[in-house]
Formats: structure tokens, sequence, C-alpha cells
């Protein structure tokens, strides 16, 4: 019978694999005491090794500073979109057609329409978009 999927908390996985790293213990003694599988284990050590050469290792960090990194890593993301956003957006608003301020010339300027981007002129009709 399979058994069901658990999870753990990064710091249970970070004392699971110092137990292997630090003390010494080998990962299947480890495996047995704290019944879990092997696989996963490896895996929780192999990220604590590449965490303490300073490198990312794969999956979620196990170490705080690690965390930390990756935190601000996404935070620094997230403000260079917003950034780039607002470079596009200031860039589209130079034009008279962004400007928001324009109002319609006849009758509806008192109560504020946007200019229509249709104009009558003669027996013409032009559309400006």
């Amino acid at each position: 019978m399979a058994r069901k999927r658990r999870s753990f908390s990064s710091e249970y996985k970070e004392r699971v694999a110092r137990m292997v790293v630090d003390d010494g213990l080998e990962v299947s003694v480890v495996c047995r005491d704290q019944d879990l599988g092997e696989t996963a284990v490896r895996r929780w050590v192999d990220q604590l090794k590449a965490e303490r050469t300073g490198q990312p290792g794969e999956g979620r960090p196990l170490t705080a500073e690690q965390q930390r990194i990756r935190q601000l890593e996404e935070e620094n993301r997230r403000l260079k979109e917003d950034k780039e956003l607002l470079k596009k957006a200031s860039v589209r608003s130079t034009g008279r057609r962004n400007s928001g301020h324009e109002f319609i010339r006849r009758g509806d300027e008192a109560q504020g329409f946007p200019r229509s981007p249709i104009q009558a002129e003669g027996d013409f009709i032009q559309v400006g978009l």
C-alpha cells in the first residue's frame, strides 16, 4: 500500500540533513529512525550542501539565509517588472492621445467626456486612433 504524501517544514528538512552532514549518520539510519524515504533525505542533504557553498540548490531553500535571498530575488524581480511597466506607461502618455485632459470642444465639455477619435470634416470622416 502506498504511503500518504507528507509535507515537512524547511526547519525539519534542515535538521534531518544536518544529522547526515554534521553528525555523520548514515542516510539509511536516519531514514529508519525518522520513518522517511531515502530519496527525499538525499535530496535534502544535497540541498544543504549546495546552500552551504553559496549555491541556490534545487527546490525550496532549507536555510534561513537562502530563504531570505530567494525572497529578495523575488521582490527584486517584481520591482523590475513594475519599473518596466511604468516606463512604458510614461512613454505612451507623452502623446496627445493618452493625456486624458482633452475634452470634446463642442457641447459636451461641461460633462467631461473625452474627445471622440472620430472627427467629421465636411464630407469626410476622419478616424484617429
